[in-house]
């Protein structure tokens, strides 16, 4: 039996446009997803048993409501039965509830992972049904590579952008998304637009800077340390918001930039220099 270890990349949301509202209350978007080296990672080790079990992870969230798990179930399900339980071990590093998407890369790792451990045969189109399934952010982290991304999030198409240096900071401040969704403030009618109207070139900085998010009004409003983030980041670019937040992020132009903004973080914020993510996502296998 081999234990395997797998990446679990963060993502930034270098716009998000909300160009709508559908009738069965999911949100129109328009956004570009870069996946980020701000990591968990997942250890997937064999049972002798049926048993599909969490360990490690966010304690604080009940096993039934953690999308990794959903993951492994509903692949399983799938399947018409799974030929050996699993311990599914995350190490968490990404924030919970900070607009990264980690719960949802957890999800789609684990579908990658247990498609290839339980040698289940899915093909693309098929795991990415099981990932629309599990939430709107999940299909993307199945390839996880830069991506424009409408509809729910489940419309993705490839893009080329150039490499990147982020400054990212998470506040101690958790946000609902269901909270700024429904917020009567929220701005729903964005004009549509294209890949190309945010640059040609695929340059980062140039994507930030011409796209919007247009979830940051009612996150400034509903949490006012998110604005400090705002502020504080100020000195070195222009801040982005990810996602619903709260993590807040600048491009910089270099590790050593971003590495010395860092370095003079208020002690209450946490923060990371990342940068944009590609690579294996099975990193070892060990025999056990």
């Amino acid at each position: 039996m081999t234990e395997q270890r797998w990446v679990s990349p963060a993502k930034l949301n270098l716009c998000l446009h909300i160009n709508g509202r559908y009738d069965n209350g999911y949100h129109a978007l328009q956004s570009v997803f870069v996946p980020i080296t701000l990591c968990d990672t997942i250890d997937i080790r064999p049972r002798d048993d049926q048993r599909i079990e969490r360990l490690g992870g966010l304690p604080e969230l009940p096993a039934e409501d953690d999308l990794a798990l959903k993951a492994a179930r509903s692949l399983s399900h799938h399947m018409g039965g799974h030929p050996f339980g699993v311990d599914l071990r995350i190490d968490k590093v990404i924030p919970a509830g900070a607009g990264l998407g980690g719960g949802s890369s957890n999800a789609a790792t684990v579908l990658v992972a247990l498609n290839a451990l339980w040698e289940a045969g899915c093909d693309h189109p098929t795991l990415m049904q099981l990932a629309t399934s599990l939430g709107a952010d999940v299909p993307f982290f199945l390839d996880a590579s830069p991506a424009w991304v409408e509809g729910i999030g489940e419309q993705m198409t490839p893009v080329t952008v150039d490499d990147a240096v982020f400054l990212v900071v998470v506040p101690a401040v958790h946000i609902s998304t269901a909270t700024v969704f429904t917020h009567p403030k929220l701005t729903r009618n964005q004009p549509l637009t294209k890949m190309s109207a945010l640059s040609r070139s695929g340059h980062v900085s140039e994507i930030v800077e011409n796209g919007v998010n247009n979830c940051e009004p009612v996150v400034r409003e509903l949490a006012p340390e998110v604005v400090q983030v705002f502020e504080w980041l100020e000195e070195f670019g222009a801040p982005r918001m990810s996602g619903t937040g709260s993590a807040v992020f600048v491009v910089l132009d270099d590790v050593a930039a971003a590495g010395a903004a860092l370095d003079r973080l208020p002690a209450r914020w946490r923060g990371w220099v990342s940068q944009i993510w590609s690579g294996s996502r099975c990193m070892a296998a060990d025999s056990g």
